[in-house]
């Protein structure tokens, strides 16, 4: 365990607590706030709950924080650096304003709001008899910020396309930059990396688990990944696909497979994550150099990996407006917008058009050696139908921009995130209002999830792991486990960042399109 030094210490600490002092001070004289500082704040937030979950609590003893020695050789820096022109500017008002004013930006004085002070109220002299609080019915416990179910939750935004985007955007035209791609998936689809990983996993472990199968999933394996992503693997130990673990039990594995991948000596860098909706053993793979994420709780990760390979066969140009989509996502710099949110995303916006088909007529009208599968609540099996057996037209490659504009089009324009989520299982646009779990008008379809509530005390119902946070900016149903918001991560002002800048991509693509087009 490396411990920081005093003085990093005493810094760090003297920081936290300046900024605690400027957004109280700040909060007690101003009435409005910047959007960019709500964002900077919600970052914040988030990394601040890292690094708490991430540390180790140790005490480091008491020292004088006005003891000059601790500070030999460091020196305070207070200053800035602009992004505009990246000069270094000193931390005082007036220095700031003028730097402001170089750029042409004037700074209005906002007058300071004045609380008014509190009327003492006066007590009752009533002696009547005090009347007893009638007990209601709690209301789940859904999320803790205020819920984004109407027209006008989401706020309205001035954000630019960013330069680096821009020449994303128009550097290549779309063919060649999904050519590029293409090659890229297709390369890491057949690499052999994922199988050696996994025969590595179950030559160590057999000698604990006889019958224990390695499974890879995700990105890698769907040709969504890149060069650096992390190798996803669900270890089947005991044939336990069918159900949830226990916690004892999914501790104890973890501890057990840790012990012999390291006794192995092909692996290190253990980080058990058991407290996530998926637990995983996070661990580094010395013969690949590349991180793995190992999970042993239920096949339901397996299942959707399985379920994004089919759409990308029977349609492969869902899978080439993915893959550009992905990397085109990178440039917003939401960190809680991950991939498989952007692939469920881009599903929904064919299946809306009647390009791809819904889970749901997947799991309907099968034929009679189809075969019913549940894990844990949830059903899972699919029928692979084929496009002409779905009475689905093909699209030809050459159509791949059209799509592709018309994704960000769908986005940027006609899905509307305040009131609809998105829901690949019915293939169609849903009211989040009807995903309330008191409420009656959950789809007739979703037979699962009805019957999976049905069997929760509401009262007592995880907000976050047995509900569907329907109330949520954006809501990205999964596919199968269907109380589960894979987009929930998503903030207000992240929501409306990718609907702005879906938006504006369209035009700077047909730009870029155009000059790619042979001269006649």
């Amino acid at each position: 365990m490396v411990q920081a030094a005093k003085q990093e210490l005493y810094l760090l600490n003297w920081e936290i607590a300046n900024l605690t002092q400027k957004l109280i001070s700040f909060s007690e004289s101003y009435s409005a706030v910047d959007l960019k500082t709500v964002e900077y704040l919600e970052k914040m937030i988030k990394t601040t709950d890292r690094f708490l979950t991430q540390k180790t609590l140790v005490p480091v003893g008491e020292w004088d924080a006005g003891d000059k020695a601790i500070f030999e050789g460091y020196t305070f820096s207070r200053s800035i650096n602009c992004k505009m022109c990246d000069r270094s500017i000193k931390i005082t008002k007036p220095g700031l304003l003028k730097h402001l004013a170089e750029h042409d930006i004037k700074v209005e004085n906002t007058p300071k709001v004045k609380t008014p002070a509190k009327e003492p109220v006066a007590k009752s002299e009533s002696k009547g008899p005090v009347k007893k609080k009638v007990p209601v019915q709690n209301k789940p416990r859904l999320h803790n910020e205020k819920p984004c179910l109407e027209v006008g939750c989401l706020p309205t935004i001035k954000e630019p396309v960013s330069n680096k985007m821009k020449k994303f955007l128009t550097n290549k035209s779309p063919q060649d930059q999904l050519k590029a791609t293409t090659e890229r998936k297709q390369e890491q689809v057949n690499s052999p990396v994922h199988a050696a990983i996994a025969a590595d996993l179950e030559k160590i472990l057999v000698y604990k688990f006889p019958n224990v199968k390695a499974h890879p999933f995700g990105s890698r394996v769907t040709g969504l990944g890149n060069d650096t992503s992390d190798v996803d693997i669900y270890l089947d130990l005991d044939g336990n696909q069918e159900g949830n673990l226990s916690k004892d039990t999914i501790q104890r594995y973890s501890n057990l497979v840790q012990a012999l991948l390291q006794a192995s000596g092909h692996w290190s860098e253990f980080k058990p994550i058991l407290n996530a909706r998926t637990p995983i053993l996070r661990t580094w793979n010395l013969q690949q150099k590349l991180d793995c994420d190992l999970s042993f709780s239920n096949g339901l990760s397996m299942c959707n990996t399985e379920l994004i390979q089919y759409f990308f066969e029977i349609q492969p140009v869902c899978s080439a407006v993915t893959l550009y989509v992905k990397e085109w996502a990178r440039y917003l710099n939401i960190e809680a917008l991950n991939g498989y949110t952007v692939t469920l995303l881009t599903i929904f916006f064919f299946q809306a058009h009647k390009l791809l088909p819904s889970v749901y007529q997947l799991q309907t009208n099968n034929s009679e050696e189809h075969k019913v599968r549940r894990i844990s609540h949830w059903r899972v099996d699919f029928e692979r139908k084929s496009l002409e057996q779905l009475k689905i037209v093909p699209i030809p490659e050459a159509q791949i921009e059209l799509y592709l504009g018309g994704f960000f089009a769908f986005y940027g324009e006609a899905f509307k995130f305040e009131t609809n989520m998105v829901c690949p299982f019915l293939g169609t646009p849903q009211l989040k209002i009807h995903f309330d779990p008191l409420g009656p008008r959950i789809p007739a379809q979703m037979k699962s999830l009805r019957e999976y509530y049905a069997t929760l005390n509401m009262n007592e119902a995880h907000p976050v792991n047995e509900l569907l946070q329907y109330a949520k900016p954006m809501v990205v149903q999964d596919p199968f486990e269907l109380n589960h918001n894979v987009a929930k991560g998503l903030m207000p002002i992240n929501v409306s960042k990718f609907r702005k800048l879906c938006a504006e991509t369209g035009p700077l693509l047909q730009s870029a399109a155009a000059k790619g087009q042979p001269e006649a």
